[in-house]
């Protein structure tokens, strides 16, 4: 765990003696900790708690299924500018260190996360393909490891939607929130 990580706004560090930590803790070290260069998952962690509802985004395709355990967080702004640009092949392997025989980027799911949810935040570790090239995620975005979509579901605010993506800007994916759409003004370039 990494007590150094830069939470936004929206995020707090979750207290020990919440009877969800121990089990987050377990899932972090069991499923999501990778310490070593090439091993994918995250490098450094943080059991988080969500101070207000904010939207989470998973793309998905052959073989990765839509309700995995690997998402990430919308900007603080909880929209995305339309600008720049982001290719499904610049976020796999730019922003997020995705192999392609990990998934096909075909679809998105976005969920809004309700407030008091519980889950394990963390800067990604380096991955090594099948083909042996290394990826290295962008060190300055959270990943999102566990079950979101049970999670959202739990309560009216918590609605996912799933929407096609678009190969060639995936912002402009139907599912994906722009700051245009919400009449939000900050601005955020992941």
């Amino acid at each position: 765990m990494d007590p150094n990580i830069t939470l936004p706004n929206y995020l707090s560090p979750m207290p020990t003696n919440d009877p969800r930590y121990s089990g987050l803790n377990y899932s972090a070290y069991q499923y999501a900790y990778g310490p070593n260069p090439g091993d994918g998952n995250l490098k450094s962690f943080q059991i988080v708690l969500f101070e207000e509802p904010h939207d989470a985004y998973r793309v998905f395709g052959h073989p990765a299924s839509e309700c995995g355990y690997w998402w990430i967080l919308a900007p603080e702004s909880n929209c995305y500018d339309t600008e720049p640009p982001v290719s499904s092949e610049a976020y796999m392997f730019e922003y997020f260190a995705v192999c392609s025989e990990w998934n096909s980027a075909t679809e998105i799911r976005r969920c809004t996360i309700p407030k008091g949810s519980g889950f394990v935040v963390g800067i990604g570790q380096t991955a090594t393909c099948a083909d042996n090239k290394t990826l290295i995620p962008d060190q300055d975005i959270l990943q999102l490891n566990g079950d979101v979509c049970s999670e959202a579901n739990t309560t009216t605010t918590g609605a996912c939607e799933v929407c096609k993506a678009e190969k060639d800007d995936l912002k402009l994916s139907a599912c994906v929130k722009t700051c245009d759409d919400s009449n939000t003004t900050t601005s955020d370039v992941s």
